[in-house]
Formats: structure tokens, C-alpha cells, sequence
């Protein structure tokens, strides 16, 4: 496999794993997307900073 081709799907991987963490956290817990709400989102730090 081509360097090209490692670096996209190691990009995709991470993609993906960041869009399962997304949906897991809408499942799971989805209050934590309250700091959407407004301007809440610079008012503290959520692992929404990180996504």
C-alpha cells in the first residue's frame, strides 16, 4: 500500500471512530450537547471542544 493511501485511511479511521464517539454520546449521555445551546459553548470546557 502506497504512503498516500495509509495516511487516507488512517484519516478515514479517525473519522469514523470520532463520528461512533458522536453517536455513542447522543445515546448515551446527550445532555452534554447543552453547551451548543447559545453561547454556553465558550463558557466552559466539554469533550465537545475536543470533537
Amino acid at each position: 500500500m502506497s504512503d498516500i493511501r495509509k495516511r487516507y485511511m488512517a484519516r478515514l479511521a479517525g473519522r469514523i471512530l470520532i463520528l461512533v464517539l458522536g453517536i455513542l454520546y447522543c445515546i448515551f449521555d446527550p445532555a452534554i450537547f447543552d453547551i451548543l445551546n447559545g453561547m454556553n459553548f465558550f463558557h466552559g470546557f466539554s469533550v465537545m471542544h475536543l470533537l
